[in-house]
């Protein structure tokens, strides 16, 4: 099953696309602001030039989602405002190997209180009893300090 082919993934796919936009090295790199489309979901609050965007300074714990245990430093993240809820992307350096990443947060998924709707290996996605869907991306990252990245992207319907 493709992660592109529910609601979810598409919120996912405008998350991190509004957040790279947030991202130091890209806004060094000049460039136009990113205009999203109105989604299924509605769109963005407020205007439509990523005046809605809120930079996170620090990460921020996501309801039904546990921290990741390991070793995990935080970049960069942000929050966003839509009209069908609130959606959060953040992005970590990890030090641990992206398989037992991945495998933790798959452990997760798997509780009680989590469904997962699509795995590809390299990103996993679910839903809790709440409707909150979460999706997790891990990737290999070759440098000195960090094995893998992180990213999670959360969205929070509203009720």
């Amino acid at each position: 099953m493709s992660l592109f082919t529910n609601n979810a993934s598409l919120v996912f796919i405008l998350l991190v696309t509004g957040a790279l936009s947030l991202s130091p090295a890209l806004s060094q790199q000049g460039g136009s602001a990113y205009h999203p489309p109105a989604t299924k979901w509605g769109a963005p609050k407020d205007n439509p030039n990523n005046g809605n965007i809120v930079a996170l300074r620090e990460p921020k714990a996501m309801a039904g989602l546990p921290d990741f245990t390991g070793h995990a430093k935080f970049i960069y993240g942000s929050v966003r405002d839509w009209e069908l809820g609130q959606g959060w992307t953040q992005f970590f350096h990890v030090q641990e190997p992206r398989e037992q990443v991945f495998q933790w947060y798959t452990n997760v998924f798997q509780g009680a209180d989590w469904k997962i709707t699509a795995n590809n290996g390299n990103q996993i996605m679910a839903k809790n009893r709440d409707g909150n869907t979460a999706v997790i991306t891990v990737v290999d990252n070759k440098s000195p300090t960090t094995r893998c990245a992180l990213t999670i992207a959360y969205f929070i319907p509203k009720k």
